[in-house]
């Protein structure tokens, strides 16, 4: 799979060191890694091709050097292969990483995991030669001779929850790619078919009477099948289960067809739900298992696999997010959900996933809040104090929307507002609390009725590695009116009312059309006055 603190094969954990989080600036190592980490990785595909025509066109002697020295060969690639994913793994623990970067690494590491598993084919082919004979015929050879390969799945989307008769894989993510990996002396004769297979995570069973579509697919020229268009017929009953591919593989060897049967290692887990309401229990079983392969993790590895899940959640595509979470977002988390701690049990993750859960799944299935959230036009990760001194000299109108820290998945908004008696702005707090589900008016509408919204502030979408924009207030990019960003969202026709003047303050909960979807509350869940 992709992810990098679950791979078994790359033995390496190394502690890290818990520098103070702004010490962390990922740029200077990053710029000088990756390009090594790149090089050797193309120092290794170049020895395993080299590699692949000396096994096919070696001819066995009694002699063993020949066979020393591919061994020889074979042991220092791997050992290149263990240097890489030793520095991807170390990279992925001790800085704070944007998600591009992120991705660049998982891919070159399953991509080592790729080669890895090609060189192990190629060492029991090597292995097996050490007892051959030059006397041998043919004959002799065949009889004695194996076929030596693997299925191994080089792409993937999961882990992720996925609903029943849907694609497995978003247009924003990677679809599943299988690889046949084979001995450098058999070739494969076509066609090949590989077919999935559904596996229980518990009860490591197959599902046999589990329907599937797109689940069989035919190899390409470079041995590869892509299987973008699976669907299931219905849910595993948030029951965790992977994919695992098999095919029947005609070979040719020694001028003889013989066939075998490969297999892969299971994918990444997934769970399919029959409805979306299922998503942030779903998504929180996957985190989780994902994330804790022990009981705790650091700080800075739990951040970079909340940054993925986060990026597939509300489906940006990792190379170019639009809207990532920022090291802005990250530190708020950092602060307000985990009290600054270095180290993430799975306790302190399941009380975590209590209220980000429902925020995530707000940004996710709420379309027009999401798109929203994409522009800017939503602060969402900032405390109470910090909303009010973002918005310390704004003028009357203005307002931010945050996400309520006491009320998992409800908006909090903080707006400035005239004091009629002291003739001062003033900022004040409400939360949208709906009654009722039915009565839920989308977040656009919502602002486009209520008078006492009237400027909008948007803000910087990047990740800021730098912390550039470390307070609130930078990160704040522009004020415009509602109607401006606004108005494209909205389903029913403006109000004009109250939008031009000032003068007008209405405290929310007045006006029939917006009481019924809105409360004042402060932050403690109390009802406010005036």
């Amino acid at each position: 799979g992709g992810h990098l603190h679950s791979t078994k094969s790359f033995h390496s954990n190394p502690e890290v060191s818990l520098v103070s989080m702004s010490e962390r600036t990922t740029i200077p190592v990053i710029k000088t890694l990756l390009p090594q980490i790149s090089q050797v990785r193309t120092e290794i595909m170049k020895e395993l091709m080299r590699l692949k025509n000396d096994i096919a066109d070696f001819k066995p002697t009694s002699d063993q050097e020949g066979i020393k020295n591919l061994n020889k060969r074979l042991t220092e690639t791997k050992k290149l292969i263990e240097w890489a994913a030793t520095q991807i793994q170390g990279l992925y623990q001790s800085y704070l990483l944007p998600p591009e970067d992120i991705y660049a690494l998982m891919s070159t590491h399953t991509d080592l995991f790729v080669r890895l598993k090609q060189l192990q084919v190629y060492q029991m082919e090597v292995g097996h030669l050490s007892h051959q004979s030059e006397m041998w015929t043919d004959k002799e050879k065949l009889k004695y001779d194996k076929p030596f390969g693997t299925l191994v799945i080089a792409r993937q989307p999961f882990p992720k929850p996925l609903k029943q008769n849907t694609r497995a894989s978003a247009a924003s993510e990677d679809p599943t790619e299988v690889l046949l990996l084979h001995g450098a002396r058999m070739s494969i004769v076509c066609p090949t078919t590989v077919k999935a297979e559904l596996v229980y995570e518990e009860y490591h069973q197959k599902g046999c009477n589990f329907t599937m579509q797109g689940d069989v697919q035919e190899l390409d020229e470079n041995n590869t099948a892509t299987f973008s268009e699976i669907r299931f017929s219905r849910g595993t009953r948030l029951k965790m289960v992977r994919l695992q591919f098999m095919a029947d593989v005609k070979y040719k060897q020694y001028g003889q067809i013989s066939s075998v049967v490969f297999e892969s290692d299971p994918s990444s887990p997934f769970i399919i739900m029959t409805n979306e309401s299922q998503w942030d229990f779903s998504e929180g079983i996957l985190f989780k298992k994902d994330a804790f392969t022990r009981n705790e993790i650091s700080w800075i590895q739990f951040s970079n696999i909340l940054q993925m899940h986060y990026i597939r959640a509300t489906r940006q595509d990792p190379e170019v997010p639009e809207r990532p979470l920022s090291m802005h977002d990250l530190m708020y988390i950092y602060r307000s959900q985990f009290s600054e701690r270095e180290i993430v049990t799975q306790k302190d993750f399941d009380r975590f996933w209590k209220w980000f859960g429902k925020v995530l799944h707000k940004i996710r299935h709420q379309k027009p809040f999401c798109q929203l959230w994409l522009k800017g036009l939503i602060f969402g990760f900032i405390s109470k104090p910090e909303a009010e001194e973002v918005l310390k000299d704004q003028p009357h109108g203005t307002f931010i929307i945050r996400f309520s820290e006491r009320v998992a998945g409800k908006m909090a908004i903080a707006y400035n507002r005239m004091n009629e008696s002291t003739k001062e702005i003033e900022t004040s707090h409400y939360l949208v609390a709906p009654h009722d589900k039915k009565e839920t008016v989308a977040i656009p509408d919502f602002l486009s009725q209520n008078e006492n919204f009237i400027y909008v502030l948007k803000l910087r979408t990047d990740f800021d590695a730098e912390m550039v924009y470390a307070k609130p207030r930078q990160r704040i990019i522009g004020r415009t009116h509602k109607n401006e960003d606004l108005a494209e969202y909205y389903t029913k026709k403006i109000s004009q009312k109250g939008l031009e003047g000032y003068e007008n303050t209405h405290s929310p909960g007045e006006r029939g059309d917006v009481s019924n979807v809105l409360e004042q509350f402060d932050e403690d869940g109390d009802m406010m006055h005036g």
